[in-house]
């Protein structure tokens, strides 16, 4: 898989393959580690959000996702903190499973950076290691950033963004990771 790139893309794929706590068992469930959840997700382009409303978003779904139906993939984009994307399929193939969400819009889009929020009843459920891939036929991926061992700061209710940007690959430093 190529890394790097500075271009548009119609799909963009967010695999996330750990959690904070994942296949941690306890009588808290706060601290069950048997799935992933995030409450939201923003694209960002030249230091700035970009309004899900501006995007031509076509479609936001899970590959092979094992979700409720109240916390389906679309509640990443919905600007509600209150409202989360859960996920059981990352426990379901325990260790080796991942949680796939696929952002897809109507044409290529330029993004340059994104964040995310962590949701808001189990911080053992918080992504910690994850990719994020851009394609515009969802055959070739190009990797665009990727994370192993992050750890969200807070506890529950505490919402948190972690801003992740990434530059084009001729630059000499381009990933970097800012709070």
């Amino acid at each position: 898989m190529e890394k790097g790139g500075n271009g548009a893309f119609r799909y963009y794929r967010w695999t996330i393959s750990d959690t904070k706590y994942l296949g941690y068992t306890s009588t808290n469930p706060r601290l069950n580690g048997n799935s992933v959840q995030a409450s939201q997700f923003k694209f960002y382009r030249s230091g700035g959000s970009v309004s899900w409303d501006a995007l031509l978003v076509e479609n936001v779904d899970s590959v092979d996702g094992d979700h409720p139906d109240r916390e389906q993939p679309p509640n990443l984009i919905d600007d509600n903190h209150n409202t989360k994307w859960l996920d059981f399929s990352i426990y379901n193939d325990y260790p080796a499973g991942t949680a796939v969400v696929i952002f897809e819009f109507k044409e290529p889009v330029y993004f340059d950076g994104y964040i995310w929020a962590t949701a808001d009843d189990a911080p053992a459920r918080d992504p910690k290691s994850w990719q994020l891939e851009g394609s515009n036929d969802e055959v070739e991926w190009i990797l665009l950033d990727e994370v192993e061992g992050f750890m969200a700061d807070g506890d529950v209710d505490d919402q948190y963004d972690g801003r992740h940007e990434w530059q084009s690959p001729e630059e000499e430093d381009y990933w970097k990771f800012s709070r």
